[in-house]
């Protein structure tokens, strides 16, 4: 969609024509249900989220200023509604899926003896406790500071920084496990 139709979508949305509200919500629909996939922990529950951020989207279509990416003031606003509904359910579960591990993430996973892959992360990253998780996904997948997630998640930066600390921990600690274990299988096989 180029920034012309974009445009002139916002300002029907603004205007609350339904025809453009409707265009909206197909454009961000595919975009966003990615968003909502990593903190549900189903497919229904990422469409409720889908909806509550639509919601929320075209009743504050105005405060958007048209000033950098409309896709990521939409991610914005859906992240903090999925946010705002963990915190009154007193639940922070998500899932995370493949395509959202950044290669250099792997990399700082990867200081043991084997490449750890996309798939074993996946894994271990929602192994992790749910704050540790959540603040992990913020950090390193979504790319927001330690002083946005502090106030996100109203809680202290340090805080935030310790928690992302000893989630790599423990995904390096998996990892290692894990290396372990195939060490062991190989070496077993080698004697039979």
């Amino acid at each position: 969609m180029s920034e012309t139709e974009l445009y002139q979508i916002l300002k029907g949305c603004e205007e609350g024509q339904r025809r453009e509200q409707y265009q909206l919500f197909q454009y961000l629909s595919p975009i966003l249900m990615k968003v909502c996939m990593r903190y549900a922990d189903s497919k229904d529950t990422a469409k409720d989220y889908l909806q509550e951020s639509m919601v929320k989207i075209f009743k504050h279509i105005h405060a958007y200023q048209y000033k950098g990416s409309f896709d990521g003031w939409a991610k914005r606003v859906t992240i903090n509604t999925i946010l705002d509904i963990l915190r009154k359910k007193g639940a922070v579960s998500k899932t995370i899926s493949l395509e959202d591990i950044k290669e250099q993430h792997l990399q700082e996973l990867n200081r043991g003896e084997s490449e750890l892959n996309y798939a074993d992360a996946v894994q271990f990253i929602n192994r992790l406790p749910d704050a540790k998780k959540i603040i992990f996904n913020l950090y390193a997948i979504e790319g927001y500071a330690h002083k946005e997630i502090a106030e996100l998640l109203h809680i202290t930066e340090g805080t935030s920084k310790s928690q992302l600390h000893k989630a790599r921990e423990l995904l390096q600690q998996m990892h290692t496990k894990a290396n372990q274990k195939i060490n062991l299988n190989e070496d077993v096989a080698r004697t039979n």
